[in-house]
């Protein structure tokens, strides 16, 4: 099955959670306290309306009202829902902003992928001073339910990862970690771990793998006029990175299941 043959939604994905992820640089403090996030406490109001206005009407504040959150640097501190813990999920904290759809919900073209930029948009707009950027992620959370542990590793044979054990075939794998990463292009790197766990929905025995492409590396970005063009330009090459991954590791009879 070649690439135009891929449906653009499988009918029984594997997929849990996709997480877009932007972090952006702390302002630099003249006097002896940390570095923080200057703008957030304005940006917050401005950001929770604009999302509001697309349909993310429900609200929820992780963090304490007592606590003073523009130092809570990489910390989440608001969670915007389109209803009560219904995806798609914003969330918003100081130097951070994720952007979050579960399995249903998710369908690059027609949905994440716009949300992205909608969301970006909003976040430069609720800012006076354009946030720097720093790094961002896109990250995919996939899960397999397994009937029993003794399955771990002829799933694995599927996802074309070669493990040899130095065992008898009689000995019953009981847990797994594989964890491997790669240096790509556009100064972006891609981590995949695979791991033995438990499906939180469902409570059974299962195979979870995380994809992940990360750019840690925004300075060429820095200053340019449309700096979310350039973030999006990079979210399509994460996004076609993760899937082509994806869809090697899994090619043939699993693969297949999903459809």
């Amino acid at each position: 099955m070649n690439n135009s043959q891929h449906p653009s939604k499988l009918q029984k994905p594997p997929l849990q959670e996709v997480v877009f992820e932007a972090r952006w640089k702390p302002d630099v403090s003249k006097q002896s306290r940390p570095s923080y996030d200057t703008g957030f406490e304005l940006a917050q109001g401005r950001l929770s309306e604009r999302l509001e206005r697309h349909g993310f009407h429900f609200h929820r504040r992780i963090v304490p009202d007592q606590v003073p959150t523009s130092f809570l640097t990489d910390q989440i501190v608001h969670q915007f829902w389109h209803a009560q813990d219904e995806f798609p999920l914003v969330q918003f904290g100081p130097c951070i902003i994720t952007v979050n759809e579960d399995g249903k919900g998710y369908e690059w073209e027609r949905s994440f992928c716009p949300l992205i930029r909608q969301t970006l948009d909003q976040l430069m707009e609720s800012y006076k001073n354009t946030p720097t950027l720093a790094e961002v992620k896109l990250l995919y959370i996939d899960a397999i339910d397994l009937p029993d542990a003794a399955d771990f590793l002829h799933h694995l044979q599927k996802l074309r990862v070669n493990l040899q054990f130095g065992i008898h075939d009689q000995q019953e794998l009981a847990d797994v970690k594989v964890d491997f990463g790669y240096q790509l292009d556009h100064d972006s790197t891609l981590r995949c771990s695979i791991q033995s766990a438990t499906n939180n929905r469902t409570g059974n025995p299962a195979l979870m793998w995380h994809t992940a492409v990360h750019r840690n590396q925004c300075e060429s970005w820095e200053g340019t006029p449309h700096v979310v063009d350039s973030v999006m330009e990079w979210c399509q090459y994460a996004h076609a990175t993760a899937s082509n991954l994806f869809k090697n590791m899994t090619q043939g009879e699993l693969y297949e299941s999903f459809l």
